[in-house]
């Protein structure tokens, strides 16, 4: 996991209007104390008329699934 976190960081990853860099986020993450940590999917799209996950999840799932095994690595 070490290669992933510097790469989040140099590209200027962040959520939320990018208000809060997802390097930081993941390197809190990794050294949290504990052997069992998860991730969670939301695929949930509360505003209406937003479809942008549901195009994701059908049409390019393999993506979803990268994305949860680099987070896992």
């Amino acid at each position: 996991m070490g290669c992933v976190i510097p790469k989040l960081k140099d590209a200027g990853l962040g959520g939320m209007a990018g208000r809060f860099p997802h390097s930081i986020k993941w390197d809190v993450v990794r050294k949290t104390p504990g052997t069992e940590k998860y991730i969670v999917c939301n695929a949930d799209e509360c505003e209406p008329g937003t479809i942008k996950d549901r195009f994701i999840m059908t049409h390019l799932p393999h993506l979803v699934v990268e994305g949860i095994i680099i987070g896992l690595w």
